[in-house]
């Protein structure tokens, strides 16, 4: 019987001393996890939360998986961290003394903006390459880019963009295609790099033309005027045939696809000849080589201006050495 009494005794003085001793509570890790500086302004998202304690006699082993929710910051998004802290008893309390972590995953509230983008771009394009005037046409009319893909990576702090800008104007077309390395920094948010763009051209000069030369531009220094055409000279019902495209890409690839003929007479003589391109598809330089006449003065180039997307104006313009013209499109 006495026996049976001291086991009873020491039974309830066991279980006296365990109820003294303290518990780790989660809404303690949990605090502790939010004094890390750089999560004190957010909060834990707690069904993705898991958190795992080890006791090791007076030492506390804990393994936490954590959402942060930082919407409030000025870069909102989800950090997704793996804590380990050890807590060690002091005094009668379990106190943290040893706490690191890695950051797994951010996931980014919201998607780049689009004026975003295109602002940096330009910004960014401005300074590499330093000539800023091959790109410069296209950052006129920011709103006229639109977001052609949008492809997500592996982590969800990057996403590839594909962006295009076209501009229209009658016959002549060009545009622009970006492809943007979009990547989120919780520190500073979203940026942006180029990886490859593509420029594209295209003219379709198909069409019957009247020509006239208008004016004398004397060369200087001599004074120079044009010995194959007068002004007052016409060529009426050039005939044109064809289109031509050209397509430069960021590897310094270009492409030139497309031809293009033209017909006609000129004081009673009939020319029949395929122009040249000089990386300009609005611009069509036609060589005529006839006896007698400087080569150079016979030369014919013929512009088309882009007068901006929409614009319902069309412009020709007509040159010759030391001449110009003007150029009428027949309906």
């Amino acid at each position: 019987m006495k026996k049976v009494i001291l086991f009873v005794l020491l039974w309830i003085m066991a279980g006296s001393l365990s109820a003294c001793t303290p518990q780790l509570s989660d809404q303690q890790i949990k605090e502790d996890i939010l004094n890390i500086v750089e999560f004190r302004s957010a909060s834990l998202i707690s069904d993705q939360t898991t958190i795992t304690k080890e006791k090791d006699g007076d030492l506390y082993h804990v393994s936490v998986s954590a959402a942060i929710d930082k919407s409030k910051s000025t870069n909102p998004c989800t950090v997704m961290i793996e804590v380990t802290s050890t807590y060690i008893k002091t005094e009668g309390k379990w106190t943290l003394d040893d706490q690191t972590y890695v950051i797994d995953q951010i996931i980014p509230a919201q998607a780049p903006k689009l004026s975003n983008v295109v602002g940096i771009l330009e910004d960014q394009l401005r300074m590499d390459p330093p000539d800023f005037s091959f790109f410069s046409e296209y950052f006129q009319d920011p709103d006229n880019f639109v977001l052609v893909s949008s492809t997500p990576g592996v982590d969800p702090s990057s996403i590839e963009w594909v962006i295009e800008t076209v501009m229209v104007d009658g016959p002549y077309s060009n545009s622009m295609r970006f492809t943007v390395d979009c990547d989120f920094d919780r520190d500073i948010g979203w940026t942006f790099a180029i990886t490859d763009w593509i420029k594209h051209e295209s003219m379709d000069w198909t069409g019957t033309y009247d020509l006239v030369f208008t004016v004398d531009e004397p060369g200087f220094p001599s004074n120079y005027l044009n010995q194959f055409y007068d002004v007052g000279d016409e060529i009426k019902g050039l005939v044109i045939q064809g289109s031509y495209s050209i397509t430069r890409q960021k590897d310094k690839t270009f492409t030139e696809t497309g031809t293009v003929e033209v017909s006609f007479s000129f004081k009673g003589v009939d020319y029949h000849s395929i122009p040249v391109f000089s990386g300009v598809p609005n611009q069509l330089w036609i060589m005529l080589v006839p006896h007698n006449y400087n080569y150079e003065d016979s030369d014919l180039v013929l512009y088309y201006i882009y007068n901006g997307s929409g614009s319902d104006q069309r412009t020709y313009i007509l040159e010759a050495l030391c001449m110009r013209g003007t150029i009428t499109k027949l309906p």
